[in-house]
């Protein structure tokens, strides 16, 4: 209900009007405009940032990418992704992006494990990029390295649940 209300983004517009360069606002809001289902909006106002480093435009196409994944147009979201990761190729949040968008668009699965593979193996990763990388193994019929990585048994596994006294049925 807060996303609908006219006011709720009023804030945020009147920071980036404030600061038209800040691209962080802009992905802010671009967030925001994501949410409640305004994915052209969010586009816009990325478009709107003035770039004035490779950073900058990382960091923006890897937004673009994320918002034009989130609304099917999965080959300009990869074509996006790659961009980011072209220019910033050790930032975590683009590598992660561009599996994902890797695997979104339904191309290449082994280059999604590839990409990924780096941050599993530094140890930066949480449970995004462990989602991420275990559905990459998965589909690259990566069979033995998948059930190593999930272990239903152990993280997913039914256990009988204990009822406290009296709480047993409805």
């Amino acid at each position: 209900s807060m996303l609908g209300h006219s006011d709720y983004l009023l804030s945020y517009e009147d920071a980036l009007s404030d600061h038209p360069t800040a691209a962080p606002l802009a992905i802010a809001l671009a967030r925001k405009l994501l949410l409640g289902e305004r994915g052209t909006e969010a586009l816009q106002v990325l478009e709107k940032v003035p770039v004035d480093t490779n950073q900058t435009r990382a960091h923006l196409a890897c937004e673009r990418s994320h918002i034009l994944r989130e609304s099917g147009e999965f080959e300009e979201a990869l074509i996006a992704a790659r961009e980011a990761n072209t220019l910033l190729p050790n930032t975590s949040r683009h590598i992660l992006e561009l599996a994902t968008s890797i695997m979104a668009a339904g191309a290449d699965y082994q280059e999604a494990v590839d990409r990924l593979q780096p941050l599993i193996a530094a140890g930066h990763c949480g449970q995004e990029v462990l989602a991420n990388y275990a559905t990459a193994l998965r589909y690259a019929q990566h069979n033995d390295a998948y059930w190593q990585l999930v272990d239903y048994e152990k993280w997913v596994g039914l256990r009988q649940i204990e009822y406290p006294g009296g709480y047993d049925d409805l």
